[in-house]
């Protein structure tokens, strides 16, 4: 039980995903929704989650819903990094003149 404790106690403290497991979130991504006027995507890696969708009526601007970790029956939500931020803004922007260039 220490260890856990301790973990959940460091992972306060930081409160953002590492690159790695960040990047095992992006090659993980799906898109879930997907029409004109809405793009959503999620991802789930070792017990990370991020969701996060764009939508025409908000000029498709990103808005991140989940983005952090399950740990002992909780979800503790972070923060992205700009950095981060900057690649879930991109898989949008790429989805989003990919269905254009198919209409």
């Amino acid at each position: 039980m220490l260890n856990k404790t301790n973990t959940m106690n460091r992972i306060k403290k930081t409160l953002t995903i590492t690159s790695s497991n960040f990047d095992g979130l992006i090659n993980n991504v799906i898109c879930d929704e997907a029409n004109t006027h809405l793009l959503g995507f999620k991802s789930e890696y070792n017990k990370y989650s991020i969701s996060f969708h764009a939508r025409q009526e908000n000029n498709w601007n990103t808005e991140i819903e989940d983005f952090g970790l399950s740990i002992n029956k909780q979800f503790l939500q972070f923060t992205p990094t700009q950095e981060q931020t900057n690649k879930i803004t991109q898989i949008i922007d790429n989805k989003r003149y990919k269905l254009s260039d198919a209409i």
